[in-house]
């Protein structure tokens, strides 16, 4: 997996309210004077959960040169501490399971 693919530059501070989803979607593109550009797209789905529960899905695709390759898929799951709407930021515990799955088309 390439380093950047576990590279994330987002910091979960709240915990979303029961059956809430978001989405999210990061894109940082590389265009070197010479050679071909490169593209890495990053998404996330969350959903809250009851008690102070928080699920959250990703996936990371690269483009290079015309080749599409889908790696570092993980679930994450965060347990708010505080209840909803209290003490901004709200202190959580996270667990994450990376799934190196590698599709390259």
């Amino acid at each position: 997996m390439d380093d950047q693919a576990a590279v994330r530059y987002h910091a979960r501070v709240y915990v979303s309210a029961p059956w809430q989803l978001e989405f999210e979607q990061w894109w940082k593109g590389k265009f070197p004077r010479e050679g071909t550009s490169e593209h890495l797209f990053q998404s996330e789905i969350g959903v809250g959960l009851p008690y102070r529960f928080q699920v959250d899905f990703y996936e990371n695709v690269f483009v290079k040169g015309g080749s599409f390759r889908a790696s570092g898929q993980s679930i994450r799951s965060s347990l708010g501490l505080c209840g909803l709407g209290q003490n901004p930021p709200q202190p959580h515990v996270l667990w994450e399971v990376l799934v190196n799955f590698e599709l390259t088309l």
